[in-house]
């Protein structure tokens, strides 16, 4: 049993930076035979379709009525962790009575997303996305500037459609909730109801190829005390 040849049908995409998986995976088949297709090709129909119905295992995102019709199969393998067309009552069922397993990728994703879950907690807990809206960065003729993001005018912020700051040419910025006028080089207001106010502008420098910026402490909202 242990030397078995199986026929592995696969549409994951090995675009791009994932061309080496590819050829890893091709190397690690060893005897098995591999049969790749475009993650397009579904095996819904076509070259595809004909293909799923003589393997034993497949890997990628094969269409889950193929999946129920193609006898053959004795694993399937999902490279997400959704599994959404796969999740019904029939399907399950018709899998169970012929011994197809059907598994997904859910935990390759449970460090990632308990690493991005922690990163948000500990952004929200320190203001952090207040602080990241509190500013912004114009690249106007090839010259940055920061300024924050505050209308003199009623003290709104400039974008009501987030970071849509500059006017329809390009050449001023514009606050679209009254539509005060801005110079973009110097945050002067040329027009609208808060001529002759300015932006407040913002330390900025290039470091490399980073722009750092440096808000003023009332821009980021404090972590709530608490009692010990």
């Amino acid at each position: 049993m242990n030397n078995r040849v199986f026929t592995i049908w696969c549409n994951h995409d090995f675009a791009g930076a994932l061309a080496p998986e590819r050829e890893l995976l091709i190397q690690d088949a060893g005897n098995h035979q591999l049969q790749l297709f475009d993650p397009k090709d579904d095996g819904k129909d076509g070259e595809s379709r004909q293909a799923l119905a003589s393997v034993d295992i497949a890997f990628g995102y094969p269409d889950a009525q193929s999946v129920r019709e193609c006898e053959n199969l004795r694993w399937v393998h999902l490279h997400f962790a959704g599994y959404t067309a796969f999740d019904n009552a029939d399907l399950k069922q018709t899998l169970t009575k012929r011994g197809t397993v059907l598994t997904n990728s859910s935990a390759v994703y449970d460090e990632p997303c308990a690493q991005h879950l922690l990163a948000m907690i500990m952004a929200l807990a320190r203001g952090l996305r207040d602080g990241l809206q509190a500013a912004f960065v114009v690249n106007h003729d090839g010259r940055y500037r920061a300024y924050v993001n505050n209308c003199p005018h009623v003290g709104t912020p400039l974008d009501l459609w987030p970071n849509e700051f500059f006017s329809e040419d390009g050449r001023t910025l514009i606050c679209s909730t009254h539509g005060a006028v801005y110079e973009p080089t110097s945050g002067l207001c040329t027009a609208g109801p808060c001529v002759g106010d300015r932006l407040t502008a913002l330390p900025l420098a290039v470091e490399g190829e980073t722009l750092v910026v440096r808000l003023p402490a009332a821009a980021v909202s404090p972590a709530p005390a608490r009692d010990e």
